[in-house]
């Protein structure tokens, strides 16, 4: 065993010995307070995420005091949390909604907002407690809307949204709220984003989660191996990035300068003329055709090109397996259109094929590639991607490297943080309960002492001023429960009876244990 591992060892096991001269009051309080130290506040944040059928993720919820249970869709768009009004006429009716009367923590200032998170809602503008997750990461006094008109969401499987996009006026979002509640460090969140069937060329980790101000563990080596940090559009204060050009396979897309990344929206969308172009590759090169609902069917046997995205200089590739959907023995293109607009939509099925960092106080975003699934052949070959600009090394001041300090640490730098955190410990678990023990029994000793000096001058029972002590010591206590002259009336006939003797034999006792 190392030598310091010794003192750490020796601090947790006294601990349950101080803790014994504690009240029990106190041990409830202090009840393991050691185990913080270790478990920081961004593996408390850990919140797993549903997969609805690789359409939409959406995290579990409870708003209100009480707590009103609700399903909120994970978007990264705008800020704003929704969820529909119990009162209202113009929302879906199948979903679970709020009732602000139940809750003793709603608070509304009256005001009302237009929005267009997922779907276009309206409503009052309100504050709230919120948590998300088994976690129960909690915001108190959060800003939400509280809708009362809903267009456009019969598509929407969930009760609201959870936006994750930037602070917007005077609505901060859930990430901003919680570092204003000093309950996170750092205005960031990591999002692994699974396929709801296994995919065919990316690592399967599990359930698909969010970690505010931190990684998920599971993903510890696609951590270790570096994430690519791109500077988001700050003018636009959204997950904006530059996009120098899209390559479908030989094709070079040029239409689109910019690419928002966008949690909740499910598949990539581009603009007009670029889909166009992937769109005819399809019909004409690979012999796909149209369905009755005018979506593209292709055949899953075929080989198809790599789709490239180079962002701010750093290529991104999504393989065929990630930009395809497949259902009843076809493969469908997961692309659409963006509505005629310059800017590229890296929505899921983007995503899906990264590690994602999002860092709300250093103006970037970070892409981490996942591990490859060994058990597949490799991919068949296509058209080289476009060459990618050099790396530039790592600089430990250079604001677009960070390293990660959960899993970094040179054996030299852990010695001195397990030393810097033992000589606390060793203080706050061994001397100062050891001083608060002494002290105490200090004070006992102290008392016994007093106590015994004044044994000597107590009177004794026969003594005629016994009575009168007595009562001025049972006053003072509060413990009389007889009348004021039960002590002191003169004897009487009555106390002759065999019962009043039994009434007189019942006191004694009573006072000869006072006076032991």
């Amino acid at each position: 065993m190392r030598p310091i591992f010794l003192p750490i060892f020796l601090v947790f096991a006294s601990i349950p010995i101080h803790f014994e001269y504690f009240g029990q009051a106190e041990r409830k309080i202090l009840k393991y307070p050691f185990i913080d130290l270790f478990n920081s506040k961004r593996f408390l944040s850990q919140t797993n995420i549903t997969n609805l059928g690789d359409n939409q993720y959406y995290v579990e919820a409870a708003i209100g005091t009480p707590k009103q249970a609700v399903t909120l869709l994970i978007s990264s768009i705008s800020p704003w949390i929704w969820v529909d009004d119990i009162n209202c006429s113009k929302c879906r009716q199948k979903n679970n909604k709020f009732d602000s009367s139940l809750s003793s923590t709603f608070s509304t200032s009256g005001s009302t907002k237009d929005l267009e998170s997922v779907a276009e809602v309206s409503g009052k503008v309100c504050t709230e407690k919120i948590e998300i997750g088994a976690s129960q990461i909690e915001v108190s006094e959060q800003s939400f809307l509280l809708v009362d008109t809903e267009k456009n969401s019969d598509s929407m499987m969930t009760d609201g949204v959870f936006g994750l996009g930037f602070d917007e006026g005077d609505c901060k979002s859930f990430i901003s709220s919680l570092k204003a509640e000093k309950k996170i460090v750092n205005r960031r969140f990591a999002v692994y984003l699974n396929y709801y069937e296994t995919s065919p060329d990316v690592k399967n980790y599990g359930k698909p989660s969010i970690v505010i101000d931190g990684y998920d563990n599971r993903l510890s080596s696609v951590v270790s191996s570096g994430f690519s940090y791109i500077n988001i559009n700050t003018s636009e204060q959204k997950w904006e990035v530059k996009c120098n050009y899209v390559a479908f396979g030989s094709k070079k897309l040029t239409r689109g300068s910019k690419a928002e990344i966008s949690l909740g929206t499910s598949w990539i969308l581009g603009p007009n003329d670029d889909i166009a172009i992937i769109m005819k590759s399809f019909l004409d090169d690979y012999d796909c055709d149209s369905d009755t609902d005018g979506f593209f069917k292709c055949n899953c046997d075929k080989e198809y090109p790599k789709l490239v995205f180079q962002l701010d200089g750093y290529n991104f590739t999504v393989n065929p397996s990630g930009y395809f959907e497949k259902y009843n023995d076809f493969c469908y293109p997961s692309l659409g259109y963006a509505q005629n607009s310059d800017t590229w939509i890296l929505g899921d099925t983007f995503l899906r094929r990264f590690y994602t960092s999002f860092d709300m106080d250093n103006n970037r975003i970070g892409f981490a590639k996942l591990e490859i699934n060994q058990t597949i052949p490799n991919p068949p070959p296509n058209p080289p991607d476009p060459p990618t600009p050099p790396t530039p090394q790592p600089n430990t001041t250079d604001n677009q490297t960070i390293s990660n300090p959960l899993l970094s640490h040179s054996s030299s730098s852990s010695k001195s943080l397990a030393i810097i955190i033992v000589i606390p410990l060793l203080f706050v678990f061994i001397a100062i309960p050891s001083a608060i023990y002494i002290y105490i029994k200090s004070k006992k000793l102290e008392a016994k002492k007093q106590m015994d000096k004044e044994t000597n001058k107590k009177v004794k029972p026969d003594d005629p001023a016994f009575s009168e002590i007595i009562i001025e010591d049972l006053e003072e206590a509060k413990l009389a429960k007889t009348p004021s002259n039960a002590l002191t009336r003169e004897p009487t006939a009555q106390y002759e009876s065999n019962k009043d003797n039994e009434k007189n034999a019942s006191l004694y006792p009573s006072l000869k244990e006072i006076w032991n």
